[in-house]
């Protein structure tokens, strides 16, 4: 299990509610490495295009060698959801926030995992309903708000997490549209109160986010699959039976 998947980056098929299998892994990590960071172990249920519906991870929250289920259902009050062994422990996110999207994310680079949530409401500084990226840390049996973004430096419509350099907090990639309801791609990094935008890229007429890794982002744009590295200085694009 890499924290690759653990970001969303893939969807990941396992049978009943994943918490034996991830119980199985961390237990071989452990085993392997003493003092691994367990908290990188993390599974998630559902696709990632599953966005809007039910979705569902598995992860070690609190790092006790204990997995918590999470689930985000946005029909369910509260959306946001931590149970272990099938008891519920700890709730947040109003349904009316109307919740789209769940992501298990090292927001701050400690070694714990978070929770980030897409929602669409509105805010303090922004009246009107838009899409908006919260983050929850679990700590104590409880949800409690690490950082309630009203936006980024732009609009967004899809976001996604990649691990960062080791020791270091991971990436935000987000789709903004730009004045002219184009897209670009956005490449964010925690700041410890926050999202700094590092950089910028793209002007497309539509996009979507593919995948995500501490190498890069891969991202659906003009009916092409472009991959683009982290330094922003080269962008492959990528046809099927092909490379151009």
């Amino acid at each position: 299990m890499t924290p690759l998947q653990a970001a969303g980056a893939g969807p990941l098929k396992v049978g009943g509610d994943g918490l034996s299998l991830l119980s199985e892994a961390m237990a071989g990590r452990s085993r392997r490495s003493a003092g691994g960071c367990l908290a990188c172990l993390a599974i998630l249920l559902v696709p990632r295009c599953a966005a809007g519906g039910v979705q569902k991870s598995v992860a070690d929250l609190d790092r006790d060698g204990k997995p918590e289920l999470v689930k985000l259902d946005p029909g369910q009050d509260p959306s946001l959801t931590v149970s272990q062994r099938g008891k519920t422990i700890a709730q947040a996110v109003p349904k009316k926030w109307k919740p789209w999207k769940l992501a298990i994310v090292d927001a701050e680079g400690d070694g714990h995992l978070d929770i980030a949530v897409g929602v669409y409401k509105s805010t303090r500084f922004l009246s009107q309903p838009h899409n908006c990226l919260f983050l929850y840390r679990y700590r104590r049996n409880r949800l409690e708000p690490l950082w309630l973004g009203s936006a980024l430096s732009r609009p967004f419509t899809d976001f996604l997490f990649a691990e960062g350099d080791r020791g270091r907090s991971w990436i935000l990639y987000a789709i903004e549209k730009t004045s002219t309801n184009r897209r670009s791609l956005g490449e964010y990094a925690w700041n410890g109160f926050g999202y700094t935008l590092v950089r910028r890229t793209g002007d497309w007429s539509d996009a979507r986010l593919l995948s995500a890794s501490s190498r890069g982002v891969v991202v659906f744009a003009n009916g092409r699959r472009r991959v683009i590295p982290r330094n922003g200085q080269i962008e492959r694009l990528v046809r099927q039976g092909g490379e151009r």
